[in-house]
């Protein structure tokens, strides 16, 4: 038995997945968020995103709003348009 073997009999396969997925998602958020300030993109950082349901708020509320586009990763928020990102933190913040 090999150290893979071992590792799939304590961790499942599905969580292995998923947990590859989610950092590889959070690793290009945060590649993506470096070279931010360098493409014109807007950074805002919430203190606490307190909840689910609020969380999905403001989401829609960026589908619904944004001009541009805008990717967030829990409370961290970057907006290609400056002014959404102004509206963004009034709105939230």
């Amino acid at each position: 038995m090999n150290a893979i073997d071992i590792l799939n009999e304590q961790v499942p396969p599905s969580s292995m997945e998923q947990w590859a997925t989610e950092t590889a998602m959070a690793m290009a958020f945060d590649d993506m968020r470096r070279f931010t300030p360098l493409n014109g993109w807007t950074e805002v950082i919430l203190e606490s995103m307190r909840g689910n349901n609020r969380a999905n708020n403001m989401k829609s509320w960026c589908n619904d709003n944004c001009i541009k586009r805008y990717q967030n990763w829990g409370r961290i928020f970057i907006f290609e348009n400056k002014d959404d990102a102004i509206l963004f933190k009034l709105s939230w913040s």
